[in-house]
Parts: structure tokens; sequence; C-alpha cells
């Protein structure tokens, strides 16, 4: 993940790891486990969808093995867990397995349901497990804008040099499975009221906020945002360009001055653009990350606005 001013980029865990590292052929043929972990970050990596037969062409060019040597490889890698077959619209795909325990950055895990559901984490704890069942909706924690959220919410909360006093008041605008609503108010012990236009979403969300017992800190509304009647110290949308764009005054209207917005959804070219539409409102940009293609703003309100 490449981090606007410093250069720097940010190491996600648990194999998600945004730099854009090249790997060349190994022309000693590294040990299995190293075409295994390097097939992993391959994977991770991509910015296009693959088919099990790609993998297995990759396999074959960039670490010399034979046909059968690359179907084995596949099939361990789904074996122990590492990979997963993701059907979508009559098509099988190759990914990151979230069928599992995967944390996604330094103090966040997603988890499914069932798996030691009882050791949810203290409120004290910085160790943030989210139960998650992910459903048909958006926000399974696969697509790089969740994940890169996730990053920023897991900055703007441990960082040491903190923008916000916790607990605080949150929306998450678009709240899909409610993953943003619910790693904020995890980690924070702050309230949020979580808005979506699809009944299925909020659907989701509720069962995902029990799964959580976060019932007295996320509300999901049936609400337009716009309805809202009080401001918010953070705001979080993962969102199209087009969608927040046309949001924007209204997000203006109901941040609390200093507060926090977190804005993905968008792509690497369209973050100029929708940078210059903050700023005009007052916003000050103060964090960037870029993965696969996809981005995440991080903006602040002025303070000195009233």
């Amino acid at each position: 993940m490449r981090r606007s001013g410093s250069g720097a980029c940010l190491i996600l865990h648990a194999g998600i790891n945004p730099c854009s590292l090249k790997r060349g052929m190994n022309q000693n043929r590294p040990d299995l486990a190293g075409v295994e972990k390097a097939v992993v970050h391959w994977v991770e990596q991509s910015t296009v969808k693959l088919t099990p037969q790609s993998l297995i062409e990759h396999v074959k060019t960039h670490h010399k093995r034979s046909s059968g040597q690359a179907r084995a490889l596949l099939k361990a890698l789904i074996g122990k867990g590492e990979l997963s077959y993701i059907h979508e619209l009559g098509h099988t795909f190759i990914g990151l397995n979230f069928s599992k325990p995967v944390p996604i950055s330094e103090h966040f895990t997603l988890s499914p349901p069932g798996l030691d559901h009882q050791s949810v984490p203290d409120d004290d704890s910085e160790d943030c497990t989210i139960y998650l069942e992910a459903g048909v909706s958006f926000g399974s924690g696969r697509h790089p804008t969740t994940q890169m959220c996730l990053a920023a919410i897991d900055d703007v909360v441990f960082n040491k040099n903190r923008r916000l006093r916790f607990p605080c008041h949150a929306a998450d605008i678009g709240t899909g499975t409610g993953i943003l609503a619910l790693a904020l108010c995890r980690a924070t012990g702050s309230t949020c009221l979580a808005y979506d236009i699809d009944p299925v979403c909020r659907s989701q969300t509720r069962h995902n906020v029990k799964l959580n017992r976060l019932e007295d800190r996320i509300q999901v509304s049936t609400e337009n945002f716009d309805q809202s009647g009080h401001p918010f110290d953070i705001i979080m949308a993962n969102l199209r360009y087009p969608t927040l764009s046309q949001l924007a005054p209204v997000i203006r209207k109901k941040t609390q001055t200093g507060g926090i917005l977190i804005l993905s959804g968008i792509r690497e070219w369209e973050v100029d653009p929708l940078t210059l539409e903050f700023e005009q409102l007052g916003f000050i940009r103060i964090e960037h990350y870029c993965l696969k293609e996809w981005a995440c703003t991080v903006f602040q309100l002025d303070q000195r606005l009233s």
C-alpha cells in the first residue's frame, strides 16, 4: 500500500501485503514452501480475477514446474486453507481464503462466525477480532477498498498522535456488511449509525452486529444519510466516486469541526478530483492509501472552521 508524501508502504498482516514487490524467477528453484509463499503473494497482488488455469500457467512459467506439479501445488494451497475457490456467476476463480481468521491490519482480524466465537475481545484489548458473515453484500474483506479502510481506521484509532478522542460518534455510509462500523466500535467503544439503501445489506449488518455483541453501539438506520439530525466525529464511506461527489456537501454539513473522513471506493486516477472537491469544502487531506489501482483517502475538517 503506497502512502502519499513518504513513499513508504504499509504491510498488512496475514498475507495482505500491499507493497508492489516484483519477484523474478529463482534460478536455483526454491523449495516448495518458498514457491507456495510466492504464489500466494502473486494472488494477493493481482489486479485481475484469477482462474485456476491462470494460476497453473503462472506456476509453470515463473517457477518452472510441470503441469502436474502446478496442479498439485494449487491443491495443496487449497487444502492448507491459504487459497480458496470463489464461485461467481457460473465462473470459478482463485482468491485468498477468508473462511478462517485473517489479520487485515496490525490490530484487526476478520473471522467467520463459529470459530471460537465466545472469545470476543474485551473492550480494553487492542487486538480486535471482527466476526463477519459476509453473505452476498459488499464488505467481506476481500476487496482492496475494504482492506484500506480498515488500515485507515487502524491508523486513526491506534496511532500515537491520535487526531480524535474516543469514544466518539460515527457514521458508516453504504455499510454493506457493517464491517467498518464493527471495526471502529469494537476498537474504541464508539457509537455508529450504519446507513444503506439496500434492505438486504441492512439485514446482514444487523446480523453481524449481533454476532459481535455490539447492539448497544451500532444502529442500522432506515433513513437516508442526509436526514440525520446531528454531526459526526468520523464519517466512513466506501462508495464509488460519483456517489461520494454527490454526497460531498451533505458530508460537509454532517461533519463535526475537526472530524475525520475515511473515503474509499475510488480509483487512483479519481483521487485528485475528489481531493479538490473536499478541499474546497474545508477538508484537509491527511493520509492516502493505494492498493491494486484502488485508493482510500483520509480527510480532516479544518479545526479553524466553525
